[in-house]
């Protein structure tokens, strides 16, 4: 698909004339304007809402206005924009999350309900054109895939696409089948099983954009123009005769090698990569009526398992939460940081002074000398020559980015700082106060000195990609630097737990349970080979033997086999149990400060499988009164590592189905 030329600047300035217009042809959530030329700008802007998603009321709404679209006479297309900062956010989890399966018919019959709306806007008897302002993600993109043509602001920050499979669902409001048939199944299958989002010029280089423009206005022209020059444009599924791209060729690799691979790789754990892969197969061999209720029976049977619920739960709510800030201490005022202090010793301090230029933070280096500061600096030099020489920085970027560093020596006896804050080493002067009330905050590996000085540390969690970072504080650290710590974090990226341990941590005491574990098992000679393929078939990140490499945990040497040995069943379940035990006695002990942050911790920090939600969302799923009698089994054959803490035997005894325990 070519885009269209976008017109001179007078015609974008050019403000359409308005007809009259009954006043029962919009909605309140969806504005509608028809210009001189009978076009019609459909305006989504829900009220009382940051962004638009697919509610209930928004669905409703959408009906009554297709229904007006279709009974008015005299409109030449339909344009559709969003006036909120996105497009469109996409469906409603709060209503996903609570399907029970008892449900799922009445899920079923109102998904299919819905996408007859998005049917009957794509069957208009006239053109259908959407102009994307913001990220269209899930349900948003999926209302643009039903447009016959969809133009997008020229910005790569933008995010598009389907990311439903990330959450343990599937595109489900005809996502899977139009994707399919736009992409034919070899493009479009890595897209929606990963859940990749893309970029608005990767999306017209594959041909799902027909145009982009780098204002506004200008994207708006595009899609009005494009209206104009196609008056009786049908969608490509509907056309007689219509094939998709490579179907022949391609159905047969795919059922040859595809549905291998997923068995393969997922072991079974992500059952909506398994239902992506069906409804898009099943889906290419039939009509696209047939093929979209395909897509909403498996839609339906994904809703209402556990996986989805869990994927829900921690990897959107919860870490939603936390980007809000609900971890951070409430009454603390937030803090504006644009200049960061940044002692040179500190353990990372290249990496620090990289994130901060990421985030256009400024960078103040000290030291007590200058040779100190310019070893520092050569380092910083020497890395951001190589992000341009590995073509991840431009030489403009890197320029920037230098520029943003600057430097000074401390004098003896020098506690001064015009920084907002100050990272440093735990053996520095911890009591440093500036004439903008900064603090000064301990970056690392032991936290005990800046707790005992009541000032917090940041413990950030190396080896895997979750951008983790402990914010570690005791009984004497106020608050206000506590949060400090949180909004130092989250500005340079980073996902912040509250931990309240001047020792490990909270994932070190995690990946040191499974490590432990792995012991047990070497020492009932259990070999190395089948404890970590086993425990990585639950989609651990790391095995318990390179997490025992990760956290200094010296293992026993292999004992000679004793019969008869654990099964890969019992190996992964003893894994997952001792991880799981682990999180619970640190929420006991008041180690990690919420459910919320344990899930997280665990997932982002050591890797627990992401299916399961986390350490303490495993607890729930599986049954906490369920759970504690399967762990008191294994204590008793095992020994008393895998008795339960005394918060899940009250738990289980109360019948709770969720943990909930304020600390």
């Amino acid at each position: 698909m070519q885009g269209d030329n976008m017109t001179n600047t007078a015609s974008l300035a050019a403000a359409p004339e308005q007809d009259a217009l009954p006043a029962t042809l919009g909605t309140p959530g969806i504005r509608v304007d028809v210009d001189a030329d009978h076009i019609a700008l459909l305006t989504i802007d829900l009220p009382g809402q940051s962004a638009n998603t697919m509610s209930v009321a928004f669905k409703e709404e959408l009906r009554r206005v297709v229904e007006r679209l279709e009974q008015h006479e005299g409109l030449r297309g339909v344009v559709i924009t969003s006036s909120k900062k996105t497009f469109f956010a996409g469906g409603d989890l709060r209503i996903l999350i609570a399907v029970q399966p008892s449900q799922a018919q009445s899920f079923f019959d109102g998904l299919e309900w819905f996408k007859q709306t998005l049917r009957r806007l794509e069957r208009l008897p006239i053109p259908v054109a959407v102009a994307i302002n913001g990220a269209a993600l899930g349900g948003g993109w999926e209302i643009c895939l039903c447009a016959h043509a969809r133009f997008c602001l020229a910005d790569d920050s933008i995010p598009l696409g389907l990311p439903e499979a990330t959450l343990g669902l599937l595109p489900g409001a005809g996502g899977v089948n139009r994707m399919v048939r736009l992409l034919g199944l070899q493009r479009a299958l890595p897209l929606l099983m990963d859940g990749r989002s893309f970029s608005p010029s990767k999306a017209l280089a594959m041909g799902l954009l027909h145009g982009t423009a780098p204002d506004m206005p200008a994207v708006i022209v595009q899609a009005r123009q494009w209206v104009r020059d196609h008056p009786r444009p049908v969608v490509p599924w509907d056309q007689p005769g219509f094939d998709i791209p490579g179907l022949r060729h391609e159905l047969a690799a795919v059922l040859r090698s595809a549905a291998l691979q997923v068995l393969a790789h997922d072991q079974g754990r992500y059952p909506a990569r398994q239902a992506i892969l069906a409804a898009a197969v099943e889906g290419a061999c039939l009509d696209i009526d047939s093929a979209l209720r395909v897509e909403t029976r498996y839609l339906t049977s994904l809703a209402t398992q556990p996986v989805a619920k869990n994927m829900i739960q921690t990897q959107f709510f919860d870490a939603n939460d936390i980007r809000a800030g609900k971890g951070r201490p409430s009454d603390a005022p937030r803090t504006e940081l644009h200049r960061i202090g940044l002692d040179v010793r500190t353990p990372g301090a290249v990496a620090l002074v990289l994130a901060h230029t990421a985030k256009r933070l400024h960078t103040v280096l000290r030291a007590g000398s200058a040779a100190q500061l310019e070893a520092c600096r050569c380092e910083i030099d020497a890395a951001l020559r190589q992000a341009v020489a590995q073509r991840r920085m431009t030489q403009e970027r890197a320029d920037a980015a230098s520029a943003l560093v600057s430097s000074h020596i401390a004098a003896q006896g020098d506690d001064g700082m015009t920084e907002d804050l100050l990272i440093t080493v735990a053996d520095a002067p911890l009591r440093a106060e500036g004439a903008r009330g900064a603090v000064v905050l301990a970056a690392h590996a032991s936290a005990a000195e800046a707790l005992a000085h009541g000032v917090p540390a940041l413990r950030f969690i190396p080896d895997l990609d979750g951008g983790l970072v402990e914010v570690v504080h005791g009984p004497n650290t106020p608050m206000n630097t506590v949060a400090l710590a949180y909004d130092y974090a989250q500005r340079i990226g980073k996902t912040p737990v509250r931990v309240r341990d001047a020792g490990e941590g909270y994932v070190a005491r995690l990946g040191r349970a499974a490590a432990e574990e792995a012991g047990w098992l070497r020492q009932q000679g259990v070999g190395d080979a089948l404890i970590e393929n086993a425990a990585l078939q639950t989609h651990l990140a790391q095995g318990p033997l390179a997490l025992a490499a990760r956290f200094g945990v010296v293992l026993p040497d292999a004992h000679a086999a004793v019969s008869p040995l654990p099964d890969v069943r019992e190996i992964q379940d003893r894994v997952l149990f001792a991880i799981a035990l682990a999180a619970a006695r640190c929420l006991e002990d008041g180690v990690i400060a919420s459910v919320r942050d344990a899930n997280i911790g665990s997932i982002l920090g050591m890797g627990f499988p992401r299916w399961t939600g986390g350490a303490l969302q495993y607890i729930q799923q599986y049954g906490i009164a369920r759970f504690v009698q399967r762990a008191d089994a294994l204590a008793g054959q095992l020994g008393d590592r895998f008795t339960p803490c005394a918060l899940l035997r009250g738990l289980a005894e109360r019948q709770a189905s969720t943990i909930e325990v304020a600390v």
